[in-house]
């Protein structure tokens, strides 16, 4: 057995390029130091880390490399199809032990991407299936953009009709397989795939170029391939495949047409939610080469700070930086983490339930700002906000205890919590295998208009605030404000739900526009009223006698709970909305007059 490989040092502005060579069947690799303003044309490797150790070994200039089984299958495949090239593969060219080097080679990854001759995309080994797909995919395209018309409940005469066969073997199981694959999910592709001058799909002995591949997996929706495939294998994978990766081609595009415009970071962490990393530091740090200038330079690349302190230096960036308070919309509704602030988002999370802040530059909520109070327009474009690196002007402190950091922030008290309905039954997208009836929904929205029957002291009537509230004001398919015929569309919601019979009819539009939006608003979330005899919906952990709190700009109201022994120090529990305070109405009341400092832990 050889010595183990040990990495050369790098200096400032080197890199790593590999040679790889194939005699007989042994298999071996050389790496160059090289500095990359004069490197030679290399190519770049793209593949899945997720799942797989390092178990398998080459020879890198003479001594033991210790590699995944991905990493040889591509080395193999490299060797015998680009002979005498270089190339570019981060398990090898960067030192994984080092962090110091890692903390200089990730923000480099942008400048290699984009400078590289051609990015070659391991998706899987050898499958029939994705093979039949990837021979077919010309004829698949042209039936693609044939093909109108709505997809679900079609039989297999309808689709042969367009010349497409359902039954296997079929070259559109392989389309669905492929989306199947881990490698659309991981989140370091994006930029791979974005800023590649050239991409290959390699797929055991399969090869596509990306220009015939990406076309045709934007062509067909999720549902279209689903209704085609007609398959039992588990959907939710191959739909968040599809969704990630289409956002994905659309970005491609862009960028090749010349109209990329680099998004927020915040953003861009809030549409990559589906995406997958190994490193959970990762999920900040793999959209620095496509979030904006802006970012990049606030946002060190550190590998040696534990993953909270990353997701908390960076937490507290956002609330720096944007006077929207957003983070703390993205913190709501978490489950409590001992080693975690309360007010601090998991980035590695998914959010569930939806923010209702994210929407706020359409649903026009302004909770503590006066700007939405006398109608909003959405024309404030968030981007602009990250040209010049300048601060919102809202103080935020960090304190380290003992076991927390605390994050002040200034604000003021609006009431408190009265009565408290828990979550409810729903079925949503984020549920859609769940055994549901209306009527688990309806007893739950009867409890719920109990308690508006009463603040509004209407027993026999429903409040319009209380139509209002369960989709919390605002319109999940038009992207917009309720404004006229709210009451109608709940009248319309409630009746359908309540007459099952009626389900197999045509859904009207009040129904399609109204029940979405309750699933937006109410999904794991509470009803509460309050002390100062308003209704609203929040996290699902709080309780009679939580404070409603309005931090000053944020755009949605906060619930947040006293602290044992404590007078002046909160746990933050999350976002809610609040009938009659979403749009700076409050900034005019009393309440407002008394600001103080808030301290969440």
């Amino acid at each position: 057995m050889s010595a183990s490989y040990a990495h050369s040092p790098l200096s400032s502005g080197q890199i790593r390029l590999a040679a790889v060579t194939k005699i007989d069947d042994d298999l071996s690799v050389s790496l160059h130091v090289i500095d990359f303003g004069a490197a030679p044309a290399y190519i770049t490797l793209s593949y899945c880390w997720e799942g797989q150790v390092q178990d398998n070994v080459v020879m890198c200039d003479g001594r033991d490399l210790h590699v995944t089984q991905n990493v040889v299958a591509i080395l193999n495949y490299l060797a015998i199809t680009y002979p005498r090239h270089w190339f570019w593969i981060d398990a090898i060219c960067i030192d994984q032990d080092n962090k110091a080097e890692k903390n200089v080679q990730v923000p480099l990854m942008r400048k290699i991407y984009e400078r590289a001759l051609r990015m070659v995309a391991w998706i899987g080994r050898k499958d029939e299936d994705i093979a039949a797909t990837i021979q077919g995919q010309p004829n698949m395209f042209t039936k693609a953009r044939d093909h109108v018309g709505e997809p679900i409940g079609r039989d297999e005469a309808y689709w042969r009709a367009y010349g497409i066969l359902t039954r296997r073997p079929s070259v559109w199981f392989g389309l669905y397989k492929i989306l199947l694959q881990p490698w659309f999910r991981r989140l370091w592709v994006i930029q791979e795939v974005i800023l590649s001058k050239d991409v290959i799909f390699v797929c055991g002995e399969s090869v596509v170029d990306a220009c015939f591949l990406l076309p045709l997996i934007q062509e067909y929706s999720r549902f279209t391939l689903a209704c085609i495939t007609q398959v039992t294998l588990p959907t939710g994978d191959f739909y968040k495949g599809h969704s990630c990766f289409s956002n994905v081609c659309d970005l491609r595009k862009q960028w090749q047409a010349g109209t990329f415009q680099p998004h927020g970071l915040p953003e861009l962490l809030s549409a990559t939610e589906d995406f997958l990393v190994s490193n959970r530091r990762d999920r900040i740090y793999a959209l620095l080469g496509i979030t904006s200038s802006f970012w990049q330079y606030l946002v060190p690349v550190t590998y040696e700070l534990p993953t909270l302190e990353v997701y908390i230096n960076f937490a507290t960036l956002w609330l720096a930086k944007r006077p929207q308070l957003l983070a703390l919309n993205r913190a709501s509704s978490r489950p409590p983490m001992e080693d975690l602030p309360s007010w601090c988002p998991v980035f590695d999370q998914k959010q569930i339930p939806w923010a209702l802040g994210q929407t706020y530059l359409w649903s026009g909520y302004s909770a503590g700002t006066d700007e939405g109070k006398d109608g909003w327009t959405a024309s404030r474009n968030i981007r602009a906000q990250d040209v010049e690196p300048s601060t919102s002007g809202i103080a935020v402190v960090l304190s380290s205890g003992a076991r927390r950091h605390k994050l002040q922030l200034a604000g003021f008290q609006t009431g408190h919590v009265v009565s408290v309905v828990p979550p409810g039954s729903l079925m949503t997208v984020l549920n859609p295998e769940m055994d549901w009836h209306p009527n688990q929904f309806l007893k739950w929205e009867g409890k719920c208009l109990k308690i508006s029957q009463s603040v509004y002291n209407l027993p026999n009537a429903v409040p319009p605030a209380h139509a209002r509230t369960l989709v919390a004001n605002k319109n999940m398919h038009h992207r917009a404000r309720y404004s006229d015929g709210i009451f109608q569309a709940y009248e319309a919601t409630m009746a359908r739900l309540k007459s099952p019979s009626s389900w197999a009819d045509d859904v009207d539009e009040d129904f399609m526009n109204y029940y979405p939006s309750i699933e937006f608003a109410c999904y794991k979330r509470s009803f509460f009223s309050t002390s100062n005899g308003m209704i609203g919906v929040g996290p699902s952990r709080m309780e009679k006698d939580d404070v409603i709190c309005i931090f000053d700009g944020c755009v949605t109201p906060f619930i947040i709970r006293l602290q044992p022994d404590s007078t002046d120090t909160y746990e933050f529990l999350g976002e809610a909305y609040v009938d009659g305070v979403m749009y700076g109405e409050a900034l005019e009341t009393e309440a407002a007059k008394n600001r103080m400092e808030i301290s969440l832990i």
